[in-house]
């Protein structure tokens, strides 16, 4: 009977003290809406940015099955980083093979669960932070070559033990830190390029992503604009304003200067779409008349099909009049883009 009172008086202790905790003063408000639905929770955000244990070559089993199932794990990143092996910067392909040995368990642990293996190709390298200026960077003093084989390497190793399926190549981490580019942000720009093109050249079907930023995009942060006007460099000029189908499956960009271009295509649909062109006079042509407009097609090859380069439509005169006109846009494929100039 004693234990009970006890228990009691420290319950209402308890009660007492957590009642009269003060309020802080909030510095702002987020929101909860029970009466809308935004669709199924897909744990999309489940997974671990730096790997698993390493088991040789082969998937880990250290961690038991339950503790990635319970969390509907989604994806992993790995590239070696963090071992007692230097990279290829290093120590040539023995550090590397190490660090790719790594890499190979990871991606076979992730696939183990079904999960999106993002490839941290840097950590290959041997850029996993503290790097500085003593250390090799791909292209220093205007050499690429080293780079060249270090990926046609991995691009190799890639293939020879089946790392396709459900890979994405993040091609560099945080370039924004010292600690992980210690060069000018032209040369970052410039591997950017010459590894993407690698990468499509060799294994197509691979996506890629970037740039991997320790910082957030911002309308004032140079580098960020630096690396816009670089995976877009050809749309010069001022953007126009663009809006999407209303089913958002069709989508376009635009910009004015001394031509009018657009990019545009369609999220795995082969439908047909209209662009709808307006505000002619603003950039000099008159109310009404007729408009020259040059289109290039993008095809897709599939998996492993060779994709050249665009296949141009030629010009095609379009009459317009009340400042408006429009372009049916017709793919081919659910893969297939456009771009138009006049």
């Amino acid at each position: 009977m004693k234990s009970v009172i006890v228990n009691i008086l420290l319950l209402c202790l308890a009660v007492s003290e957590a009642v009269s905790i003060p309020k802080r003063e909030a510095k702002g408000t987020a929101t909860v809406n029970l009466a809308v639905s935004n669709g199924p929770a897909n744990a999309l955000g489940s997974g671990f940015i730096y790997g698993f244990p390493d088991n040789g070559t082969s998937a880990s089993t250290a961690i038991p099955d339950h503790f990635l199932t319970d969390i509907r794990f989604q994806a992993g990143r790995a590239g070696g980083a963090q071992i007692p092996y230097g990279g290829w910067k290093d120590t040539g392909k023995s550090g590397y093979s190490a660090r790719f040995d790594s890499t190979l368990s990871n991606y076979r642990t992730t696939r183990r669960y079904d999960g999106q293996f993002l490839m941290l190709p840097h950590d290959m390298w041997g850029a996993q932070g503290g790097m500085t200026e003593a250390d090799l960077h791909p292209g220093d003093n205007g050499n690429w070559t080293e780079m060249e084989v270090f990926l046609n390497q991995l691009i190799s190793d890639m293939k020879e033990n089946n790392i396709i399926d459900g890979v994405v190549i993040d091609l560099w981490n945080e370039p924004d830190l010292g600690g992980c580019w210690s060069r000018s942000w032209d040369q970052y720009l410039e591997y950017i390029g010459r590894s993407h093109k690698i990468f499509k050249a060799q294994l197509p079907q691979l996506p890629t992503s970037g740039p991997s930023s320790a910082h957030s995009p911002h309308i004032d942060n140079e580098k960020w604009h630096a690396w816009c006007s670089y995976y877009y460099g050809y749309m010069k000029g001022e953007r126009a304003g663009t809006t999407a189908s209303s089913d958002l499956r069709f989508d376009v960009f635009a910009v004015k200067g001394d031509f009018v271009k657009i990019i545009a295509g369609g999220r795995m649909s082969s439908d047909a779409y209209d662009i709808h062109i307006t505000g002619l006079t603003s950039v000099g042509f008159p109310e009404s008349g007729d408009i020259g407009v040059r289109t290039l097609r993008f095809d897709w090859a599939g998996k492993t099909g060779e994709v050249g380069g665009p296949v141009d439509l030629g010009v095609q005169v379009y009459k317009y009049s009340n400042n408006e006109f429009t372009v049916n846009v017709v793919p081919t494929t659910g893969e297939t883009a456009f771009a138009f100039e006049f």
